[in-house]
């Protein structure tokens, strides 16, 4: 028995042409529609992957045609959809939208799990050494894979005390690096990470990117206010103490003579 449908009729010469593949594509839609009916967006059921395009995975679910888009296979950065199926497979997938036709399906296999940006400020703190797997080489920089679907980025001002003009002359994908964290942007979905400060002070770096200040001005020491008045060509008595080289540089300063200031600003 073959199920098949009238395409085209020609009495004048006696001919009818019948599609078999278009009663399928219509046996089908309407299994399809049946299915939907007790489907919900946000139900978790068992899938056949039906075909792996550039773009995404082709699946059916109970019998419900739809696509799981390249955005929707991972919380990483998909770079090759057949790396995470093949056809015939059986995965687990969630429906996750229905046009108002039912002509356009959309599933998830990434929304199966939480995203993880959602816990970064749990697990990491400005400050902390991560390590991580290279997984991109930017004239700007690295991006660092440190976790399940988190990403960080070095700058290449961060990768080096030395000058980096071309980070893929020092690096590679693949890489292991260690590095330091910077700044986090949960929102954003952004993380800030430096290798070359991983031993060092990060904090002046942190707090201006955060918008901080710390509201307190630098006053300048005795040895400096000496220095400033030997360029002036006046002279402080090195073995005074501190405090009192402080005092006698401020009543120099009132008493120093015009030319003297317009020396010493003309040398800073």
């Amino acid at each position: 028995k073959l199920t098949v449908k009238v395409m085209e009729v020609d009495r004048e010469k006696n001919k009818v042409i019948f599609s078999e593949r278009l009663a399928m594509t219509n046996q089908t839609s309407e299994a399809m529609q049946e299915a939907l009916k007790t489907a919900e967006v946000g139900t978790e059921m068992e899938a056949t992957v039906t075909a792996i395009t550039a773009y995404g995975i082709f699946v059916n679910a109970n019998g419900i045609d739809g696509l799981i888009h390249v955005s929707e296979i991972s919380w990483d950065k998909v770079e090759n959809t057949s790396n995470y199926a093949k056809v015939g497979d059986k995965i687990k997938v969630k429906l996750i939208d229905v046009n108002e036709d039912g002509k356009r399906v959309a599933f998830s296999i990434k929304q199966l799990s939480e995203d993880p940006w959602n816990e970064v400020s749990l697990d990491y703190k400005v400050g902390g050494k991560v390590k991580g797997t290279v997984t991109e080489v930017e004239d700007y920089g690295l991006i660092v894979k440190i976790g399940e679907g988190v990403t960080g980025l070095i700058h290449k001002s961060e990768l080096s005390e030395e000058i980096v003009n071309d980070p893929k002359e020092l690096f590679k994908i693949g890489q292991e690096v260690e590095a330091v964290i910077l700044t986090i942007s949960p929102n954003d979905r952004k993380m800030g990470l430096s290798i070359k400060r991983i031993d060092g002070d990060f904090s002046s770096s942190s707090s201006s990117r955060s918008g901080k200040k710390s509201g307190k001005k630098k006053e300048p020491g005795a040895l400096d206010i000496a220095g400033a008045f030997a360029k002036a060509g006046v002279s402080i008595e090195e073995e005074k103490p501190a405090k009192a080289k402080k005092k006698v540089a401020r009543k120099m300063i009132k008493k120093a003579p015009l030319s003297n200031s317009i020396q010493y600003l003309g040398n800073t």
